[in-house]
């Protein structure tokens, strides 16, 4: 009597390859499994559990490589491929403990036949063992790139140097996925290489840039680094600081970025002062740039953006709105011994507008525009009449907060030197 076929017994894999390729690629498989007489016997009746291939249907890697472990009653190989391919055929040694087999599996997925390491990839498996019912099979995809590739800038001149009108700045952008402390997972490679100019709060592009198209490669044809060359113009009414991004991004949208600062006067940085009480809780933000002369007479010019929150006192809440909310505003100062005073103009007008909303008691609602004969600045006495700071690159100072009654300022300033 010829024994029922028992095609539930050949694992999913082979099934999709011809039937000749699929018997034997499991005559190859098993005839592989170095076992005694006495072990193959035992092998082929012992009783099984379940094969269980990994823990996971998503394939972590380590710099290229795979590492699969198979819990078996029975010793077997793994066969590896992607859909529609013959697979590639590993062996490694078992530890045996309490009857179950422990086999960890390592292999590189470029190296079965049409492989692919691109991340969500696909991979299926087959364990194949002397005992049929130690046989199994798993389908499981590669992990998502999560790194973000690996960017080197040098710039001519250098960083932090003092530019001027009509100046070039050569920037070069070296960007790597190569495997390294920073990459072990799987990667999609370097997208794009893009240096834009966000001096001014906007983001404009830098021609030329370096892109490639036609999505991720796996693999040896993998763009694995890339690199450009850029060359800026300072334009004729530069902001306080050149500021220069550098970017590169892998086909998974992971991104490195790199700022370059070249300064445009001698000094530069930011203020940061607050007022709060009352109907007051506002912040000045100011980016400024400053010339020393020899005699230590300081001049420049100063950026400020102001923003207006709600303050609540007593049973009403207050909001004041400030117009202009930007503008420029003149620094004058000197050295004085190992510090820069900085004095900040106050000419100009503003005109605020307060809204109150009180719980009870009445008084809610916005009043009439007040048309000020200073600029904003006049209301953040922790400015007024200067602000100090060490004459060092990188140095900082907190004003401490100055109370004219209810009403509450503070400011903190940091400074940095060109280069030369």
């Amino acid at each position: 009597m010829t024994p029922p076929r028992r095609t539930e017994s050949m694992p999913p894999l082979l099934r999709w390859l011809s039937p000749g390729a699929a018997i034997a690629t499991l005559i190859a498989a098993i005839g592989l499994v170095r076992m005694t007489g006495a072990q193959s016997a035992w092998a082929q009746t012992a009783p099984c559990a379940p094969t269980q291939i990994g823990g996971d249907s998503q394939l972590v890697g380590y710099n290229g490589k795979a590492s699969q472990a198979v819990f078996s009653c029975a010793p077997g190989s793994l066969l590896v491929g992607v859909p529609g391919s013959m697979p590639g055929l590993f062996e490694e040694t078992s530890t045996v403990a309490e009857s179950r087999y422990l086999t960890q599996f390592n292999f590189d997925p470029c190296q079965v036949p049409n492989g692919t390491d691109l991340p969500g990839a696909t991979l299926n498996f087959s364990f194949v063992s002397p005992n049929p019912a130690a046989r199994a099979s798993q389908t499981v995809t590669l992990y998502p790139d999560n790194e973000k590739p690996t960017l080197k800038t040098t710039s001519q001149p250098p960083k932090n140097t003092k530019v001027k009108p009509g100046d070039r700045i050569w920037v070069r952008m070296e960007a790597s996925e190569q495997y390294d402390s920073a990459h072990t997972g799987w990667q999609t490679g370097i997208q794009k290489i893009q240096l834009t100019d966000i001096s001014r709060g906007q983001e404009v592009p830098v021609p030329p840039h370096s892109e490639y198209t036609g999505g991720p490669r796996p693999c040896a044809a993998k763009s694995w680094t890339s690199w450009l060359e850029v060359t800026y113009t300072v334009p004729g009414d530069p902001p306080p600081v050149i500021r220069l991004r550098a970017s590169a991004i892998d086909h998974a949208g992971n991104e490195d970025t790199d700022i370059g600062e070249f300064p445009t006067t001698d000094w530069y940085g930011t203020i940061k002062a607050t007022i709060k009480g009352n109907a007051y809780n506002d912040t000045a933000d100011i980016q400024f740039r400053v010339d020393e002369a020899v005699d230590g007479t300081i001049t420049g010019r100063g950026h400020v953006t102001l923003s207006s929150a709600a303050n609540t006192a007593g049973v009403c809440t207050y909001t004041r709105t400030i117009t202009p909310n930007r503008f420029e505003v003149e620094i004058t100062g000197h050295r004085e011994g190992d510090n820069l005073r900085l004095d900040l103009s106050t000419q100009g007008r503003s005109t605020w507008v307060f809204t109150t909303q009180c719980t009870r008691g009445g008084g809610s609602g916005t009043g009439p525009p007040a048309v000020q004969p200073r600029n904003a600045l006049a209301s953040f006495h922790a400015l007024v009449p200067h602000i100090r700071v060490r004459a060092r690159d990188g140095a900082a100072n907190e004003i401490t907060p100055v109370a004219l009654g209810e009403i509450t300022s503070g400011a903190t300033i940091t400074i940095h030197k060109a280069r030369d």
